[in-house]
């Protein structure tokens, strides 16, 4: 026999890393964290169930939540299909209620608890991508206790993903490079014979450019339109699925030198952190970061442009920039080591980079 179905909400109120929940009072649910929603009532669309739900729950009135995504979290005895709201402008307190109470909670103290609603897994840092991003379909298993028991990503329009196997595909080919690894001849050959890692490496022009020129080289990349490119146009490569939002799947001291070019530039500042902090750990003592990021004066790219998220970081419409200037490169390169950065411009021989890209070009040292 085929489960009953409930159409409800599920609306996530952020404010800096708290989210708004609710702690049930009453019956078998007491001392359970959930966040707030309901059922989407006859004749009610879902953004005014979201509204109804969270008024009626928390005493809290949302303004302009953003629709994010799909979860069905599927119980023993029937199904629930949530469309997720993302919220972070609101007026009011939380308040008290017979059947629950509201409050602001840490999120890492949220999934620490144990006695939580399923809906709360996707707070975690391995749904960081899907809960930011994107369009996504999530489907939970649980037991009658809340208890998950399965999870599982069945579908995820995250649109920095589709924008960039988009790009990928509509570049497709024998990548074009401009020469810029040649300020850096001297620890290209210091590294000869060790494996450098090209890190979000697109179709693979900086790839192309070492291994013309006799390197090894790891080309990673979460795109993976953008790995099939150059496996099947650079003889001798060699790529690998990584998505820097996640762990890099590398152990501590791996290599000697990573090329990261254009790619660092696309997250808040939170994940930068964690990028920069991850490309610490997998470098090697001495070991060496070569990049290039955008530059707050790269107007013909787009620079102050777009939805401002935090200081000189956009949303784009399908994605999100950053755009670096000095306070930024020392505040987060600084955390691998000693930097040396200039500004500069690059073209290449490609529709996409006709206009000069206005860049900053940065060495790091571990130390």
């Amino acid at each position: 026999m085929d489960k009953p179905i409930r159409k409800a909400v599920r609306t996530f109120i952020m404010q800096d890393n708290k989210v708004l929940v609710i702690k049930y009072l009453t019956e078998k649910n007491n001392g359970f964290y959930d966040i707030p929603g309901g059922k989407i009532e006859d004749g009610e669309t879902n953004i005014d169930a979201s509204i109804r739900e969270c008024i009626e729950e928390t005493g809290i009135e949302i303004i302009n939540q953003k629709y994010i995504g799909n979860l069905i979290i599927e119980y023993p005895e029937m199904i629930f299909d949530f469309d997720v709201f993302m919220c972070d402008k609101f007026n009011g307190n939380p308040n008290c209620f017979n059947e629950n109470e509201s409050m602001w909670i840490e999120i890492s103290n949220l999934i620490k608890q144990d006695k939580r609603f399923p809906c709360t897994e996707i707070l975690k840092p391995e749904y960081q991508k899907y809960f930011k991003h994107g369009n996504f379909k999530i489907k939970i298993t649980s037991n009658s206790n809340h208890k998950v028991i399965k999870k599982e990503v069945i579908k995820s329009n995250c649109g920095y993903v589709n924008m960039w196997d988009s790009w990928s595909k509509r570049r497709a080919g024998v990548p074009v490079y401009d020469n810029w690894l040649d300020d850096y001849k001297d620890i290209l050959n210091e590294n000869k014979n060790e494996e450098i890692l090209d890190l979000g490496c697109g179709i693979g022009a900086d790839t192309l450019y070492l291994i013309e020129r006799g390197f090894n080289v790891l080309s990673c990349d979460f795109s993976k339109d953008a790995l099939e490119s150059i496996n099947k146009n650079i003889s001798n490569s060699k790529t690998k699925y990584l998505d820097m939002l996640d762990k890099f799947p590398f152990k501590d001291e791996s290599f000697s030198l990573v090329v990261a070019d254009l790619s660092l530039h696309y997250f808040d500042n939170k994940t930068t952190i964690h990028i920069m902090e991850e490309l610490k750990r997998i470098l090697k003592n001495n070991g060496v970061l070569l990049a290039r990021v955008a530059s707050v004066n790269d107007f013909n790219f787009g620079a102050g442009i777009g939805e401002q998220l935090e200081k000189n970081f956009y949303f784009e419409g399908d994605y999100t920039k950053r755009f670096f200037d000095e306070e930024d490169i020392n505040k987060y390169f600084g955390i691998i080591g000693n930097i040396e950065s200039h500004e500069t411009s690059m073209t290449r021989n490609e529709e996409e980079y006709s206009k000069p890209k206005v860049l900053y070009q940065v060495k790091v040292r571990k130390i």
